[in-house]
């Protein structure tokens, strides 16, 4: 009998291996998890360390303020405002190409955005147009009355210092 013992019950041991082996095969998963974590921790601190040092916005980005003011025909602007922008045409290299907007209200006064609000230019040579609503949109059959203009390109210098005073005057006649 005790040979018998010894034995093993080939249905009874086909089942416990069945049942066990969903448990080793989670067991070995997370080991097998674990493992690339650890080997791959030297490539997720470097790409962290890359994330912080780069950062977010524009940061190392030359900008230089540009401010201004839009009148229509030599008064002040409409009450309904309007939008400056500015297309990049040229731009030094290493320089992003960003346009960038400055919008206006019924004083005229505007702020050049390009990354963050009122930060102003990347230095280049930057497209103008200047938009204003004379009378706005009131619906799809009265689409109101808007005027533009189109003066020089502006051009930045890099290294300008300071900031860049630039007025614009739309003539509706």
């Amino acid at each position: 009998m005790a040979d018998g013992a010894n034995k093993c019950n080939p249905r009874l041991a086909s089942q416990t291996l069945n049942t066990l082996n969903p448990q080793l095969q989670m067991k070995m998963q997370l080991l097998q998890v674990h493992q690339m974590f650890f080997r791959s921790r030297p490539a997720i601190v470097a790409l962290a360390l890359l994330l912080l040092v780069a950062g977010c916005g524009k940061q190392g980005i030359e900008t230089v303020p540009v401010h201004g003011i839009v009148t229509v025909d030599g008064g002040p602007a409409p009450e309904s405002g309007g939008l400056v922008t500015y297309t990049p045409v040229d731009i030094p290299d290493g320089l992003p190409m960003r346009p960038a907007i400055g919008e206006f209200f019924q004083n005229g006064r505007f702020k050049v955005t390009s990354f963050r609000k009122g930060d102003g230019l990347v230095p280049g040579t930057y497209r103008v147009l200047v938009e204003a609503w004379i009378e706005p949109p009131q619906n799809m059959t009265n689409q109101g009355k808007k005027v533009s203009l189109s003066p020089p390109n502006l051009t930045i210098e890099r290294g300008t210092r300071g900031t860049v005073e630039v007025a614009y005057d739309i003539l509706t006649e």
